[in-house]
């Protein structure tokens, strides 16, 4: 039997994840990190590329298609369990649950 590849890409806020980035690398002593959040934001390449969603998921797109792919966002899944459960279920074909 082949299976179906499947793969579900979940992404945060880019704003968000942007500013998790810079307190990390801050945090971690990378002194050619901007001190000035705003200027991380709008001039890292490093952090700018961690938040161009569309160019990471077009990789995958590319490699493994677009019916493979599968995006949500981080934020929905936290806010509504339920309903994050019936659509990861219903991506992977299986019957729907409620989650313990």
């Amino acid at each position: 039997m082949l299976l179906e590849l499947k793969l579900i890409y979940v992404v945060s806020d880019p704003i968000a994840r942007g500013l998790s980035m810079w307190r990390e690398l801050r945090d971690a002593g990378q002194d050619q990190v901007a001190r000035d959040v705003a200027t991380a934001l709008t001039g890292d390449s490093l952090i700018l590329d961690s938040m161009r969603y569309h160019t990471q998921f077009s990789r995958y797109r590319s490699a493994y298609g677009a019916e493979s792919m599968h995006l949500r966002f981080l934020e929905h899944l936290a806010s509504d369990q339920g309903a994050a459960f019936d659509a990861v279920s219903d991506i992977l074909g299986i019957r729907r649950f409620l989650p313990k």
